[in-house]
């Protein structure tokens, strides 16, 4: 029943919605005689993998014919996070429940970037606004991250651009830094133009 209950959860953990009817998983496992697929199921239920919608009603066996997904108990991955964020102290404003429901792998691939965003909000100093440029270098010491993949971890985390504080032009210290960068630089969601409305916001 072990290995049934385990293939039963690997269907749970990719299927894309949170509840589902008890007509659609034993569809999903035609394959199956009620006997087999019945004890599977329970199981997923006692361990609180799934939770039933009392509304729906049950089944002549007393299955709930609607059931919600608990990604908490689906994904084993979801305690190596919780443990790992607290070991590592990672920030309170981070959201992780985007990895819940992902390979552990996508949790260790982010892992490094999401130790260098915590740090820099755990700082407790106060942070005057910057270019996206300018704080990705802050915080990642790569200026260009905040432009590619650093816009999908941000969203993963439950981030915003306003959360850490970035106005919409460089700013002088990032052109003293990398002077490379010009003041009529392309920002997603910016105008040409000058980095006053930088220069005014630190005043």
């Amino acid at each position: 029943m072990d290995a049934d209950k385990e293939t039963v959860r690997q269907f749970l953990q990719t299927y894309p919605k949170k509840t589902l009817d008890l007509d659609v998983l034993q569809d999903a496992f035609a394959s199956w005689d009620y006997s087999r697929f019945r004890p599977a199921v329970a199981a997923l239920l006692a361990d609180g993998s799934l939770i039933a919608v009392r509304s729906a009603g049950v089944d002549f066996s007393g299955l709930p014919r609607r059931l919600k997904r608990v990604p908490a108990k689906l994904f084993s991955s979801v305690t190596t996070i919780q443990t790992e964020a607290i070991q590592l102290a990672l920030s309170g404003k981070l959201d992780f429940s985007f990895y819940y429901e992902q390979p552990l792998t996508a949790w260790q691939a982010d892992l490094p970037y999401i130790r260098k965003l915590s740090a820099w909000l755990s700082q407790g100093l106060p942070q005057g606004p910057a270019s996206l440029q300018q704080r990705s270098w802050d915080i990642f010491t790569d200026e260009k991250y905040l432009l590619e993949a650093g816009v999908g971890l941000l969203k993963r985390l439950g981030l915003t651009t306003a959360d850490l504080k970035i106005c919409d032009q460089p700013d002088p210290l990032m052109m003293a830094v990398q002077p490379q960068l010009s003041a009529n630089s392309r920002l997603p969601r910016a105008k040409r133009g000058s980095w006053l409305p930088c220069i005014n916001d630190w005043m």
